[in-house]
């Protein structure tokens, strides 16, 4: 199980800085379901390794990003038009 955390965490690490890198440079918009779900997956992931570990203010950060995640896809989604 310990391994399976690990490679949780390192992938929700890769995944958030891959996101960052992809905003910075303009190749996605963080107003988007990709950019956000990045985030939301990310979060699990690295929430989920942080738990295990016992690193409860880095649970509650993620938690945060998390939710703040699922708040923007719901507001990205709320704005747009039906056909």
């Amino acid at each position: 199980m310990e391994l399976v955390l690990d490679i949780c965490g390192w992938i929700g690490m890769i995944m958030i800085v891959t996101g960052y890198y992809l905003v910075s440079n303009g190749k996605i918009e963080a107003q988007t379901n990709t950019f956000q779900l990045i985030n939301i997956i990310a979060a699990v992931f690295i929430g989920l390794n942080a738990y295990y570990y016992g690193a409860l203010p880095s649970v509650g950060l993620n938690a945060i990003w998390f939710l703040i995640g699922v708040v923007t896809i719901i507001r990205i989604h709320s704005k747009k038009i039906p056909d």
